[in-house]
Order: structure tokens, then sequence, then C-alpha cells
């Protein structure tokens, strides 16, 4: 038997089972029972599914390697993991990080590189190991605030096009971003304070009546919202996916527009914001705008009674220099 054979069957037996490289297109079943399991590496392979069940067996494990596959669904189970410290998971066709990753405090590196990752949930602040944090390679339209809290000492989300945090910061290296991420993440969190109380009475009509906005490609839900809007003031379609605003919202076009004194398009997909829908909106005091990949504002929009006006973790360059002389 060669050196290495015995060296492999030895790292089985034991703390280790290795197999970079060789060709497999699932997850051994034997791993199952190889209890005292510390390392775990199976990148470069072709391996599709992570089996539900396979975590819990083997929740000694402190470092796991998955990356160079074509993984897409990491199984929620992985919080059984208590003692993982490095996680690899970079070069797979993963959409999502599920919830049961973030309640692992022990992990202090995370490489999530090249995937297909359009968020990280906010619950990322409970990782407080964490020091290593690679998202390079995503899909990633905005990075949490929280992030900027944590005790990272390497963070790389570079080749995430349609990330909303200014090139010029990205450009500045690791140091600034984690500044950006700190101070702005500050002024936004203040004003989304003030947003959760305007938009209190409808999220109580969503606990208390079992309100259901539903996506707004469906007609019901925007004349739902148009309703809400012209009994409370509210205007809300937060987190909805938009690339785009439904024209039945946009303008002069509906009873109530003219009453609405707050609205709240953060976390889209929105790249611009129609002129008419400002418009339409002469009584507006809150614009939550924030979480978006707005380019531009429009001009010679008058905004008298606008008071508060959320922009942040867009990609605006600049300003329309009549802005100032719009707001009161």
């Amino acid at each position: 038997m060669s050196s290495g054979k015995a060296a492999e069957q030895q790292e089985e037996r034991h703390e280790a089972f290795i197999k970079k490289g060789a060709g497999l297109t699932s997850i051994p079943a034997k791993i199952m029972a190889i209890s005292d399991l510390e390392v775990l590496d199976l990148s470069h392979n072709q391996i599709e599914i992570v089996p539900k069940g396979l975590f819990p067996d083997i929740d000694k494990l402190k470092r796991l390697s998955l990356s160079h596959n074509i993984i897409r669904i990491l199984p929620e189970d992985i919080s059984a993991l208590k003692l993982l410290e490095v996680l690899h998971v970079g070069h797979n066709k993963i959409t999502a990080l599920p919830d049961g990753l973030y309640s692992l405090a022990t992990v202090r590196d995370l490489d999530a590189s090249y995937n297909r990752i359009i968020t990280i949930q906010d619950n990322i602040g409970q990782m407080e190991e964490l020091h290593v944090l690679n998202l390079a390679g995503n899909k990633l339209h905005s990075l949490l605030c929280d992030v900027g809290w944590l005790g990272l000492k390497q963070l790389n989300v570079s080749d995430n096009p349609d990330l909303n945090i200014p090139a010029h910061v990205l450009q500045c290296g690791f140091k600034a971003v984690m500044s950006y991420l700190q101070v702005i993440g500050e002024q936004h969190q203040l004003v989304s304070r003030h947003m959760g109380l305007f938009t209190a009475k409808i999220k109580q009509l969503q606990i208390k009546q079992g309100l259901v906005l539903g996506p707004l490609q469906d007609e019901s839900s925007v004349g739902l919202r148009r309703r809400l809007a012209s009994k409370f003031g509210i205007l809300t379609c937060s987190n909805c996916q938009l690339a785009s605003l439904p024209a039945q919202l946009v303008g002069e076009g509906y009873e109530g527009a003219g009453s609405v004194q707050v609205l709240d398009l953060s976390y889209n997909r929105l790249k611009e914001v129609p002129q008419q829908l400002l418009q339409g909106l002469p009584k507006l005091l809150v614009a939550n705008l924030s979480f978006n990949t707005i380019e531009a504002l429009p001009s010679n929009v008058t905004l008298s009674s606008l008071a508060v006006l959320n922009l942040s973790f867009n990609k605006l360059t600049s300003l329309p220099e009549d802005l100032g002389t719009q707001l009161p």
C-alpha cells in the first residue's frame, strides 16, 4: 500500500476525510459514521446535493470545504455544526445561505464567493467570531450595515456588479468599506426607525387581521396598496423586487394619491424614480428610497412638503442642482 493511501485511510478513521478532485457526484454515505470527524474536504468534485441529516451526524466538524462543486442549496440543519470554524462553499450555484448558518457564532472564516447569492440576512450580526468574509463574484444588491460592525479582518465583495456601494469606496479597500457601512448604516437605521413608526398601522393590520399585501404583479395587490394609501396616507412597496413601478401607482391617475404623506420603496431594484410619481404626491413628507440601484433623481420636481429623504445604499453619483431649492 502506498504511503499516500495509508495516510488517507488514517485520516478517514480519525479526524479528517479528504477527497479533493476525486470525481465524486455525491457525498459518501460512510462519512456519517465518522462521529469524531473534524475536517471534511470534498472540494473540486461534481457534488450537487448536500443531504439533509448529514450535518447532525458529524456535529464535531470544525472545517468544511465544499467549494468548486455544483451545489445549489445548503440544508438548514447546518445549524447543528456548533463547533464549525471554517466554511468554504465558493464556486458553486448557491442562491442563498441558509438561516441556520447565521446562528453559528464559532465560524471565523466564511468563503461563499462565486455563487449566485443576492442578499445576506440581517442576522449575520450573530456571527461574532467572523474574521474573514468572502462574498466576491455573487449577485449582491446590497450589503447590510451590520457587516460593518463585525470584527472582520478581511472582506471581499468585489465582482458584484449590482452592489450599491459607491465604486470609489470599494476602490479604497477594506477599511473604507467598513467605515462606510458603519457611518451610513447608523444614519440609515435612524431613518428606518422613524419609517417604522409611520408604517406601524399597516403592520398592525398585517398581524392582527392577517392582511396580505401580495406581489405587485397582481392587480388586486396594487389596488389594495392604493386603498391603504388613500386611507392611511402611506404608500408602501418595500421589498417587492421591483425593477420598475406599476403604471397604476405612478402619477395622479388614482384616488388617494394626493393624500400620500409617506412613500416606502426601499429594498427593490429600482434604477430610477419616475418624475410623474413625485409630481403626483404633492403632500409627501417622508420618502424612503434606500437599498435600490438608483443612478439619478429627476430634476425640476417641487417637493415643497418633503421633510425626510432617504437615499442611502444606491448608485447615485450626483444630485439634481435644484434639489435643495425644492425642499422646504
